[in-house]
């Protein structure tokens, strides 16, 4: 992350303080309008909410698969609608308890990737190379059908 300014930090800690005033005043934390009852933002804020979040998630999703090759690392799948992230060690369970318990979203280990730089302990498989080493104590059928045949 980079360093922020002086003047950056001051404008951060104001649009904080405005953005608790009108929390506050139970309005809109993002124009001030009044939201429907037990929301916290209105129709057009929440609509442009989502947006941000969604054009932020596939940024960081683009980037991961530009970090680990962009294929399946077992069978070179290259639809990235097909592929997901994947704990090497199969030690993923720190993140899904974690999402279980409502502090985190999906893009955790993505995140937590990025922030690492990249580490080689995630990788890149299809879903169905991902649920089958799940489902097969770490070893994808591509594997032992590859060990099979070459043996």
């Amino acid at each position: 992350m980079p360093l922020q300014t002086k003047s950056a930090i001051a404008a951060r800690l104001r649009a904080s303080r405005y953005y608790h005033q009108r929390f506050g005043a139970n309005a809109c934390r993002g124009c001030g309008a009044s939201p429907q009852a037990g929301l916290k933002f209105c129709v057009a804020c929440a609509a442009q909410n989502r947006a941000v979040h969604r054009r932020s998630a596939l940024k960081l999703r683009a980037e991961f698969m530009g970090a680990y090759g962009g294929v399946c690392a077992c069978c070179s799948e290259a639809n990235p609608y097909f592929l997901t992230c994947d704990h090497v060690n199969s030690d993923g369970r720190w993140h899904q308890q974690r999402k279980q318990q409502g502090w985190v979203d999906t893009n955790t280990a993505l995140r937590d990737a990025r922030r690492r730089g990249w580490p080689a302990d995630y990788q890149i498989l299809c879903y169905n190379c991902n649920l089958a080493r799940a489902k097969y104590q770490g070893i994808c059928p591509h594997r032992f059908v590859q060990a099979v045949v070459s043996a």
